[in-house]
């Protein structure tokens, strides 16, 4: 998707919701809010030594639209948000974002076509602050047939055709071409457990081939899934290879293993954990990202590094959450490690957490803490940095539409690097309208 593409999407979101306007009300779940803004942030370009203060005036609007028809399946999540610095330290930008899969049903259980796009803001140097002038529109767009059949009573089977593109308004390195195929055979073991085995291909082209190595990765595992009342089951595991057609790189493999399981033992907790080893890369991960369903919550920066090149990941993340009638909680510590055979500038290990409490202070008066902390250490270029943040907000139902909502947040980073630290003071408050 070229650079024109990519801004000319959020006008092709907004024609979309407007198209949406005119279908019939039972063919489409659409929500949406929308979001008017004031946020002070007393060092926004994130300086040790020279600060700028900034006020900034954001009008925004979030969606989500759903639709399961016979002939078209869609699920999109995005936001769209205008950004006005009233002080000038930065020029007014538009930001989106946008997670979404659009099915086309050519022929019933035999044939679709599929539309996939992922949007959003990532840092164009990740290993420099969040400032404005550090970030940068990422999309990655996916499409192609499906093919649906049977191969005996008891054993179904899809197989996948994608043509694949990634594109960074900064970053020439995750500007990519891709070819991917996909083979499952599945067989339902019962209603509640499903086994398959899949074969997956994906060949990558670098569109600037001097920013990185051209190359191949294949993945062949068995996936096995159980879904019950109180419990989910999802394990993956087999083996994948890296084939780089730059013959001055070493070709790698290895086991692939991914987990997820989810717990409730009674209706007001849960836990869940994920485990995960497997090559991908920053593009692959974000086409890769489930859609929730639920309304965003505005456009933020990502972490991501933006390169294309391909990675080994391994990652544990563990997540508990409690809601009561008044009072919910939720924690989710996690650990990163990510090695990249091309070059090693950005291998790192990161572990750190995430926790969040909810109390309803009146029927229509609520109060939100939350905080986080991350460690992260870059092994080749002796790099540590420390992140700690901690939110506090009050949320007020004024009616059934209507809401204000006032948070603080205070940022601190730490750095080994010299000229890397520094500490943020952000105030901001929203109207927010619902549909």
């Amino acid at each position: 998707m070229n650079k024109f593409a990519l801004h000319m999407l959020p006008r092709a979101v907004a024609a979309a919701l407007l198209a949406v306007g005119a279908m019939p009300a039972a063919a489409v779940d659409l929500d949406y809010t929308v979001r008017l803004g004031l946020q002070h942030n007393d060092n926004i370009n994130f300086s040790e030594t020279d600060p700028v203060s900034e006020n900034i005036f954001i009008p925004g609007i979030d969606f989500t639209l759903q639709q399961d028809g016979a002939r078209l399946r869609v699920n999109l999540a995005g936001s769209l948000e205008y950004r006005k610095y009233l002080d000038g330290t930065y020029d007014s930008t538009t930001r989106s974002a946008l997670n979404g899969l659009a099915e086309w049903i050519l022929v019933p259980q035999r044939l679709n076509w599929s539309f996939q796009d992922n949007r959003s803001v990532q840092p164009i140097n990740e290993l420099a602050a969040d400032s404005p002038d550090n970030q940068q529109q990422t999309n990655a767009f996916a499409t192609g047939p499906s093919l649906l059949f049977g191969a005996g009573k008891a054993i179904n089977g899809q197989f996948d055709l994608r043509y694949i593109e990634s594109h960074a308004e900064q970053t020439q390195q995750f500007d990519t071409r891709r070819t991917a195929a996909a083979l499952n055979l599945g067989h339902d073991i019962d209603a509640t457990s499903r086994i398959s085995a899949n074969v997956n291909g994906q060949a990558v082209r670098f569109k600037h081939a001097a920013l990185g190595a051209d190359f191949t990765r294949y993945d062949l595992y068995a996936d096995y899934s159980r879904k019950l009342n109180r419990l989910d089951l999802d394990l993956a595991a087999g083996y994948s290879q890296l084939d780089f057609d730059n013959a001055t790189m070493q070709d790698s493999n290895g086991p692939l293993l991914r987990l997820s399981l989810g717990w409730q033992p009674e209706t007001r907790s849960r836990f869940n954990l994920s485990l995960a080893r497997q090559y991908t890369d920053a593009a692959d991960a974000m086409l890769g990202s489930n859609i929730s369903g639920t309304l965003p919550s505005g456009v933020n920066t990502g972490d991501a590094s933006v390169t294309a090149q391909a990675y080994l990941q391994r990652s544990v993340d563990l997540g508990y959450s409690w809601q009561g009638e008044r009072a919910g909680f939720t924690l989710t510590p996690y650990w990163r490690d990510y090695d990249y055979p091309e070059s090693t500038t950005l291998d790192r290990q990161g572990r750190g957490f995430n926790a969040g409490v909810g109390y309803r202070l009146r029927p229509r008066l609520s109060l939100g803490i939350s905080a986080s902390a991350e460690r992260e250490t870059y092994q080749a270029i002796n790099r540590n940095d420390r992140t700690r943040s901690l939110s506090a907000s009050l949320d007020y139902q004024m009616t059934r539409r209507l809401n204000w909502n006032l948070s603080y947040t205070r940022y601190e980073r730490r750095s080994s690097i010299a000229g890397q630290s520094s500490n943020q003071n952000v105030v901001y408050f929203q109207l927010i309208l619902r549909r």
